[in-house]
């Protein structure tokens, strides 16, 4: 989705016009649609499939000739002379109209946001009290959070998109530098975008596949929820894995040189694949490299492998089966073109993170930065890489 995030426009704020500027009130602004947001607007002909469902009236005229240019003369000629499947395919387009208007709308918010960004424009005000202010400290040269009990906690820049997994976003102080405060926020924008794009290809994904949405879209929100009513059933492992994959997320953030990218399974994945989320890495026997020590360029390229990766806390009982019907579905002509970098095996990874007791501290710490696995010790994370990059692959 970020590939697809608009570029500087000429005519339009530039950054450096505006780094002196002080931040200014959402409420008290006035601000002209930028060449972002109209660049986003909902195509006129989608917008009309949106509007003629099969209960409003002269809808057989308007798909007649809307169909028409669509479909080959036998299958129009075929559609309507059956009038239930007429119905249907006409409930999928107005289905498919409507999954594109609300990623259209996403990307206009995205597009409106960064336009704010660009002129230094505050977040509503509805919206300041839902994220955690950051703060700089000139003494540390660090930027931190205050929870409710005055305690401060490290922040970092790549925080914003695991922490919003947790249900934890952030606003930057006006205080910051330009530069740290238009990281911030444009970061926050993207994560946020990125997040609710996914969510409505999962949904798309979920409903014509006929599939499960995976763990990777239960909110933060409603893991703290059904954690506060005693609801654990499962929730451990749900809880568990995202601290897995987001330790790692943040490793790959933290030191680039490591040249490891982390993804999350989209809904097929997790329903027909059975993997919990995706790591690409270096996989031999030193485990991650940084150098390729013993190895000809040509060999240390050949050991990158996007992994798929079946996370459980537990003993993992019946998951090598799964995962051995899986793997035969790898390379299946049907997951083309709906999975986006598909992996090259998968493997279980068996590792027991205390989630609840990791979870509960984190939140009676005020849900700091770094979600629940700010608190696995280096050889917990040490451990999890090896797991991760040295399991023998088998294809």
């Amino acid at each position: 989705m970020s590939e697809g995030l608009p570029k500087q426009e000429e005519g339009s704020v530039q950054p450096e016009l505006t780094q002196d500027r002080p931040v200014v009130s959402y409420e008290k602004t006035e601000r002209s649609e930028s060449h972002r947001e109209i660049a986003y607007h909902l195509p006129e002909e989608v917008a009309e499939d949106m509007g003629h469902p099969t209960t409003r009236k002269g809808w057989i005229l308007y798909w007649k000739n809307r169909l028409e240019s669509k479909l080959t003369r036998n299958e129009y000629a075929d559609l309507w002379n059956d009038n239930h499947a007429l119905i249907m395919r006409v409930n999928r387009e107005v289905e498919d109209a409507h999954y594109v208007g609300r990623r259209t709308a996403v990307m206009q918010r995205l597009a409106a946001q960064l336009a704010e960004i660009d002129e230094r424009i505050e977040y509503p005000e509805n919206e300041l009290a839902l994220r955690k202010e950051v703060y700089f400290d000139e003494n540390t040269g660090a930027h931190y959070v205050i929870n409710e009990s005055g305690e401060s906690f490290p922040f970092q820049f790549h925080d914003v998109g695991p922490d919003l997994e947790w249900g934890v976003a952030y606003r930057p102080s006006s205080e910051l530098s330009h530069e740290d405060w238009r990281k911030i926020r444009k970061r926050s924008a993207i994560a946020e975008a990125r997040m609710a794009i996914d969510s409505v290809d999962n949904e798309e994904l979920a409903k014509n596949e006929r599939i499960s949405l995976p763990t990777t879209t239960i909110s933060g929100d409603w893991i703290e929820k059904s954690f506060n009513r005693g609801n654990n059933t499962g929730l451990h492992g749900v809880i568990g894995e995202r601290m897995a994959k987001n330790a790692l997320l943040r490793i790959s953030k933290a030191q680039p040189e490591m040249d490891m990218r982390v993804e999350n399974s989209n809904a097929l994945e997790d329903a027909e694949l059975k993997y919990d989320f995706k790591v690409k890495v270096n996989v031999h026997h030193r485990g991650i490299a940084t150098e390729p020590e013993d190895f000809n360029r040509e060999d240390y390229v050949a050991q990158k492998r996007m992994l798929g990766i079946q996370f459980t806390v537990g003993k993992g009982l019946g998951k090598e089966n799964q995962i051995a019907i899986a793997k035969t579905q790898l390379g299946d002509e049907r997951m083309h073109g709906k999975i986006k970098h598909e992996v090259d095996d998968i493997i279980l990874v068996k590792l027991n993170l205390d989630a609840r007791k990791r979870y509960q501290r984190w939140l009676d710490d005020g849900k700091p930065p770094g979600g629940p696995e700010r608190y696995m010790d280096k050889a917990e994370i040490a451990n999890l890489i090896t797991l991760v990059s040295n399991e023998k692959l088998t294809r």
